[in-house]
């Protein structure tokens, strides 16, 4: 069986140890549940753009019987903030401002990861109040000029499309929900809107979908690390069970 998991710094989070991470786990429990020769590939996304493309070229090299998708607040907000910093093709900071309506979205052409990797930039360790508050704020201005609904309706688009990709090559399809985001209000409000939505999407278009919203393990551990961003070990666990629990509960894999 090969699975290959689409998401964030999740996938390979570097203050856990790599045998301990969730996609590592949830392999030795299938192994251990009967599920044969497992093999599981990770990809790494923080653009939209271009990422069929990624999941198809891991296809074309090495066919995987199923996808696990998950879906991230990062690239969505990205859309929906009114300023936006990026690199440019000349390795130089540029700034701009996100008008998707007029096709004036950066956020899609420019990766983040690129500009923490040439800036070293960290997440959200140390912030002050007076930067969190910007920061907060650039999210409630692009909403307010339709950056949210541009956004929601982009993303959409793509996860029916990865579906209609699944289905054309007999892909098994389990679609993720976001995690919560307890570091920030905007983005953890932003998180919960996201899973009514997809969580609805997927109803309609018969998507296998499993919900990760939450901050405590069914042992009631925190699924955080004090920062509120980063998934502890309790929370790698416990997403490795949902998952080894939603995998062997589709026909053809018990």
């Amino acid at each position: 069986m090969k699975i290959l998991i689409v998401g964030g710094c999740f996938t390979c989070q570097s203050n856990i140890k790599f045998e301990r991470l969730y996609h590592q786990t949830l392999k030795e429990q299938l192994l251990s549940s009967g599920i044969k020769n497992v093999e599981i590939q990770t990809i790494r996304y923080e653009r939209i753009a271009f990422t069929k493309e990624k999941i198809d070229a891991v296809f074309q090299n090495s066919k995987f019987d199923m996808l696990l998708f998950h879906l991230r607040a990062e690239p969505l907000m990205r859309m929906v903030k009114l300023y936006y910093k990026y690199i440019g093709h000349n390795n130089r900071l540029k700034h701009s401002l996100n008008f998707p309506f007029i096709k004036i979205l950066k956020s899609e052409k420019f990766d983040m990861i690129e500009f923490r990797r040439i800036y070293h930039i960290e997440n959200s360790n140390g912030e002050s109040n007076i930067y969190h508050y910007l920061r907060e704020l650039n999210y409630l201005l692009g909403s307010a000029i339709g950056n949210k609904k541009y956004a929601f309706n982009f993303y959409s688009k793509f996860i029916l499309k990865i579906m209609k990709y699944c289905d054309e090559n007999s892909i098994d399809f389990i679609l993720c929900g976001p995690v919560s985001r307890p570091f920030s209000k905007f983005e953890n409000k932003l998180s919960y809107s996201m899973n009514s939505i997809f969580k609805n999407l997927s109803k309609a278009n018969n998507i296998n979908y499993l919900e990760l919203l939450g901050e405590k393990t069914i042992n009631n551990r925190p699924m955080f690390f004090p920062d509120g961003q980063h998934i502890s070990q309790d929370g790698h666990d416990e997403i490795a069970m949902m998952l080894s629990g939603k995998i062997k509960s589709i026909n053809g894999y018990r």
